[in-house]
């Protein structure tokens, strides 16, 4: 009779800690079941989001334009997945920024055109005011569907990434030690 010898190893899995009004998110762990914004019951499934980040002395390159700063940003950025809690509150708002972001970005060029043509009867003033509003609209839209996401990466490295954005009452909920919590696993002896 051939005999099962388990024994339990205990594995370790770092936790986010709080960092001042940010929090640091080392590779591998999980963000508690809180908004980020509100620090309510956050809802499923969460939202996941890539982060990149370079390290800001590389916008130097663009004084030399923007395709050398493009490049070299491309390379040397770093990159991580973050599956970031929101209560249905802040996915609502979320969501209703990308969906006017998505729809001034769509009409910049064919609503100010219109509005101009049909408002003004000279062609050079509805011209200047149709592409002034066009511009407006396209910056605006741009900053809706850029800008949504409701924490900002400040730094990625190679084990962890800090984080910005994230309400007082979800950094406390955190605390701010690094702690590493012990997972049992089975494991052959």
């Amino acid at each position: 009779m051939a005999s099962n010898n388990m024994a339990t190893v205990p594995t370790y899995a770092p936790t986010p800690y709080a960092k001042g009004n940010s929090f640091v998110f080392p590779r591998g762990s999980v963000l508690p079941s809180r908004c980020v914004k509100c620090a309510a019951s956050a809802t499923e499934p969460p939202l996941k989001k890539s982060f990149s980040w370079h390290h800001p002395a590389l916008y130097f390159l663009a004084l030399f334009g923007l395709f050398p700063y493009a490049i070299v940003a491309a390379i040397v950025q770093k990159r991580i997945e973050l599956n970031i809690p929101l209560c249905e509150a802040h996915k609502s708002i979320r969501t209703k920024r990308l969906w006017i972001g998505a729809v001034l970005l769509l009409t910049c060029i064919p609503v100010p055109w219109v509005i101009a043509s049909h408002t003004i009867k000279d062609d050079g003033t509805a011209f200047c005011v149709g592409f002034l509003l066009g511009i407006g609209m396209f910056v605006t839209g741009i900053m809706f569907t850029v800008c949504e996401s409701p924490l900002r990466a400040t730094c990625i490295g190679l084990d962890s990434a800090e984080f910005t954005g994230a309400c007082p009452e979800f950094l406390a909920s955190l605390g701010d030690t690094p702690n590493v919590q012990a997972k049992v696993s089975a494991a052959g002896v």
